[in-house]
């Protein structure tokens, strides 16, 4: 596959968190035959091991690892962060959330920078290194 490939919450997701209704929520997923409801994921922390491990690239996309993402989103958002990866919930996949502010929260299946315009510096934390921040050089 070797390609990128992003998903964003679909409108049925966005009704859900505007009105945040869970009879609306149960109607839908009757109504649609889909489970809309997304599992906390275990956040890794350091030193596991897991954290220093290589991922594997994603040959096939399947509808276990679209909920997967889902579920790394709804851990990312119950966390209060921006951004996981996968091996912080226990897989070697090479997936990522992402929640830029005032963006629509996103799902990457291999992701890849293929062009950079520039660098910045930015104060970043990580959820696997809790209370620790630092400045990091970042592509813009």
């Amino acid at each position: 596959m070797g390609e990128l490939l992003v998903l964003t919450y679909s409108l049925v997701f966005d009704i859900c968190e505007l009105l945040d209704s869970g009879v609306l929520r149960l109607l839908l997923e009757v109504l649609t035959g889909k489970g809309l409801f997304m599992t906390i994921l275990p956040i890794r922390i350091f030193p596991d091991p897991i954290l220093r491990q290589k991922t594997e690239e994603i040959k096939e996309i399947n509808k276990e690892l679209i909920d997967f993402g889902f579920n790394m989103l709804e851990t990312m958002q119950a966390a209060r962060g921006i951004g996981l990866a996968a091996p912080q919930v226990g897989k070697l996949l090479r997936l990522i959330t992402i929640q830029i502010p005032e963006n629509e929260p996103m799902i990457m299946f291999n992701p890849k920078v293929e062009k950079s315009f520039g660098k910045r510096n930015v104060e970043e934390g990580c959820l696997s290194v809790p209370g620790f921040t630092g400045i990091i050089e970042r592509s813009v």
